[in-house]
């Protein structure tokens, strides 16, 4: 068995992701699981839903996809980075934040369609992050970080 990394509920459905491309839902809550067709060999390590209802998951070396607008089929979203992806943040403005190793920030503003990339100078793993006063506030491997929204 992988191990799970994420879980999501939507309306009335739970969304699993974990190792080995692991992607699951549960109509049940749980109980049972339908695993997904594989679409990658690595791990995702976070899954969101976007404003606009679609699903997006990310994890290793810089693999992030999204499902289509009618939910049915994913879609690889080709960013130029392979850090791990560790976590998604959605902002009070719909832009989609992603927080990765070596400082990996990725940025989007059209859904999840594409993403721009900046890397914080100390290249330190970014972990997990929120939004909270017009700021990122970012867990990193040294410590807390803030950031102005742009």
């Amino acid at each position: 068995m992988p191990h799970f990394n994420q879980i999501l509920l939507v309306d009335d459905k739970l969304y699993l992701v974990g190792e080995i491309g692991l992607l699951a839902e549960s109509s049940d809550f749980g109980k049972q699981w339908l695993k997904h067709s594989d679409i990658y060999h690595g791990s995702f390590f976070d899954i969101t839903k976007t404003k606009q209802g679609n699903l997006l998951i990310a994890g290793l070396r810089g693999n992030i996809f999204r499902t289509s607008d009618q939910l049915k089929e994913w879609q690889k979203i080709d960013v130029e980075t392979t850090a791990l992806i560790n976590n998604i943040v959605i902002g009070p403005d719909n832009t989609i934040y992603m927080f990765g190793n070596a400082g990996t920030v990725l940025k989007s503003t059209d859904n999840g369609r594409s993403f721009s990339i900046a890397v914080e100078p100390d290249g330190k793993a970014l972990i997990a992050g929120t939004i909270f006063n017009q700021q990122l506030i970012l867990a990193s491997e040294v410590g807390i970080k803030t950031k102005q929204l742009k």
